[in-house]
């Protein structure tokens, strides 16, 4: 489904607490924590339990640098850049902030050639958005699921 890549989920809070399970291998999938996630207790226990077993995390999001982030920053091997959301003198600082952190730098949003060659510049390392591809919709059946009971 993604060539090999990993995939890059959206986590919101009911995702990680709640009773459904990830069904991707760990080696597979990156959880991305939304922005609208509170780094409260139980959130940094799912997220300790998870890491434990090998996934790797990406904060979501991120416009600004806010004080939930000490706590989450831990367990992320990404932090994705709204570029769309943040002014460059601001991207600057954000950068500077996580650099000392080791983790990938993942500037989001990005639609043109010209702003996969200013983020690179800027100290991003890796980039996602329609510059560089556009997603392919996949078109089948849908099973129900009383069906897949049957």
């Amino acid at each position: 489904m993604s060539n090999g890549r990993p995939l890059f989920i959206n986590a919101d809070r009911a995702l990680l607490v709640g009773d459904m399970p990830i069904i991707f291998e760990p080696d597979r999938a990156v959880i991305e924590i939304l922005e609208t996630v509170e780094a409260e207790d139980l959130i940094l226990d799912v997220c300790r339990i998870l890491s434990e077993k090998e996934f790797k995390f990406a904060l979501d999001g991120v416009v600004e640098w806010d004080e939930r982030f000490e706590s989450l920053i831990s367990f992320c091997t990404y932090v994705k850049i709204d570029i769309r959301e943040v002014a460059n003198d601001k991207i600057r600082s954000l950068i500077e902030r996580f650099k000392d952190y080791n983790i990938s730098l993942l500037a989001e949003k990005v639609e043109t050639w010209a702003e996969i060659e200013r983020c690179d510049d800027l100290g991003f390392d890796l980039f996602q958005r329609y510059a560089l591809s556009r997603p392919t919709i996949i078109e089948g059946r849908t099973i129900e699921p009383t069906a897949i009971a049957y």
